[in-house]
């Protein structure tokens, strides 16, 4: 059998805007837009996990789209009979409930089954608050992540409005290369930190004085005003920006395989 985990982030497609287009699509795609219209609603997926059992075709006759047919039709059953919760424990916040509904059960269950055991009632109720900790602490450790993740991308996209400063790389996700630990990502907040003091300074401060001596009062003044804006933005995305280095360092510390995780999840095209 085959194991996959994926992702998938719904995307909107342009079909009513375009009516050649919708001439030539497929129902499979049109089923696929009404798909990403649900995704819109209750959330992307994250860590879905498939599984292809082994599939026993016999007498094929017809050509490849015959045994493509077959085969989804096999691996369809398989994965709606027995790893559908592999899938929709995937969804938006579910997965975030089922995680942590999952710790309150070892909560209760670990104790009971110790003590039928071997009696000691202790060790379980050890191994229950264990089990409940670690799933709390994941759950809001990755939540805390996408919350700072998701205003850092919306503060990023005001300031490139505001000023035209997409100069980023887009082919390198901000989330491909986490903190080794926590004490690296105090580290990698300091330099943020420093970066943007830096950054502010200069425009608020060094550009306007220049336009000053190059232009006077007005150009003065018409440079403090364009700089507002950025002595709002920027500091807010150094925050956004450091501690959501500080969250993912204690990813990293908490879960040594987070940071390969997210390096093989992100990785550069």
């Amino acid at each position: 059998k085959i194991n996959i985990k994926t992702d998938y982030k719904s995307k909107g497609t342009p079909f009513k805007n375009d009516a050649i287009l919708i001439n030539k699509i497929s129902e499979q795609f049109k089923y696929l837009d009404q798909v990403n219209r649900a995704l819109n609603i209750i959330g992307n997926i994250t860590d879905a996990e498939i599984v292809l059992n082994r599939a026993h075709l016999r007498n094929i006759i017809g050509d490849s789209n015959f045994i493509k047919n077959k085969l989804f039709e096999q691996w369809g059953l398989s994965q709606y009979s027995s790893h559908l919760y592999g899938v929709v424990s995937s969804f938006g916040p579910v997965g975030s409930i089922v995680n942590v509904s999952r710790g309150v059960f070892d909560f209760i269950y670990l104790p009971i089954l110790q003590y039928q055991k071997d009696g000691r009632l202790y060790m379980g109720l050890q191994k229950g608050v264990s089990s409940l900790l670690q799933a709390v602490t994941n759950e809001g450790l990755n939540f805390f992540g996408k919350t700072f993740g998701g205003t850092q991308t919306f503060l990023e996209y005001a300031d490139n409005i505001i000023y035209n400063s997409n100069n980023k790389d887009s082919s390198i996700s901000k989330y491909s290369s986490p903190p080794e630990n926590f004490s690296d990502a105090l580290k990698k907040a300091g330099g943020i930190f420093v970066d943007e003091i830096k950054n502010c300074k200069e425009r608020i401060i060094a550009i306007p004085l220049s336009d000053y001596h190059r232009y006077g009062t007005l150009g003065y003044v018409q440079s403090v005003a364009s700089a507002v804006p950025f002595a709002i933005l920027h500091p807010t995305m150094a925050v956004t920006k450091g501690v959501g280095a500080l969250v993912a360092g204690a990813q990293s510390t908490y879960n040594p395989q987070f940071k390969k995780i997210m390096n093989d999840k992100y990785k550069t095209k």
